[in-house]
């Protein structure tokens, strides 16, 4: 269990190494959420899509800095 969630983490890094943080960031989120069991489609997407824009409109709008 411990080498899936491993896996499935530096497959989230990479992620957001190669497509950027709006697109890994969500993916790692579902992936993990996923992975722990929940099934609920509506709530996995919630959950991975909503911290992200949060985060991403904070971080351009109101610092002023660039994600990658």
């Amino acid at each position: 269990m411990f080498i899936v969630a491993g896996s499935l983490a530096l497959g989230g890094v990479l992620l957001v190494d190669w497509f950027g943080i709006l697109i890994g960031g969500p993916a790692l989120i579902a992936f993990l959420m996923i992975f722990l069991g929940e099934r609920n489609p509506l709530r996995v997407i919630l959950t991975a899509t909503l911290p992200v824009g949060v985060v991403y409109l904070l971080a351009t709008h109101v610092l002023g800095t660039a994600l990658p």
